[in-house]
């Protein structure tokens, strides 16, 4: 599903790196020379991402944070911490909407092997008290209702049942 999804969410990328073997190269590995006094955007999506990842597997997110501290992904000092903070107050916020909607450590999964006119889906489905559960930290984009939809799909075919899908995540903002 996520090759699907990153299908549609950028061709280019994809059919250069499946089809061409042609990869991309990032610079990843450089080191920074420059000193975050605020957390952009992405930062902060991956900062929640990994708070919430942090809470399902029920880690301890302070050990979390000093990771981020000692990257240089969060300021120093007073600042970065209020950053971070803000940034952690709205993770939990949205981690108390996905728990009501299951319990996260009774996830189990489903493989799945499908063929459609030669081509082949295969992976697995992870499954939270029957239901299937998505959580962002950012507002929903096409490429997230899509993936919903394959997901619901490919439950279908495999199990021949429908199953309820859910998506927590931020509200967008009212301009």
């Amino acid at each position: 599903v996520i090759d699907l999804t990153g299908f549609f969410n950028n061709p280019s990328k994809y059919l250069l790196k499946h089809q061409l073997g042609i990869h991309l190269e990032t610079q990843d590995n450089v080191i920074s020379d420059q000193e975050a006094f605020a957390i952009d955007s992405l930062i902060a999506y991956q900062i929640q991402t990994g708070i919430l990842e942090q809470c399902v597997k029920q880690e301890n997110v302070s050990d979390y944070q000093e990771i981020l501290y000692k990257g240089g992904k969060i300021p120093l000092g007073a600042a970065g911490e209020k950053q971070y903070r803000s940034l952690e107050k709205e993770t939990i916020m949205l981690l108390d909407q996905i728990k009501t909607l299951g319990n996260l450590s009774n996830k189990s999964e489903i493989a799945y092997t499908i063929s459609i006119e030669g081509i082949i889906l295969k992976g697995t489905l992870g499954i939270v008290d029957h239901k299937i559960i998505h959580y962002y930290p950012s507002k929903l984009k096409p490429v997230h209702y899509l993936r919903l939809w394959i997901e619901q799909a490919i439950y279908l075919k495999q199990t021949g049942n429908t199953i309820e899908v859910f998506v927590v995540a931020k509200a967008p903002s009212s301009t």
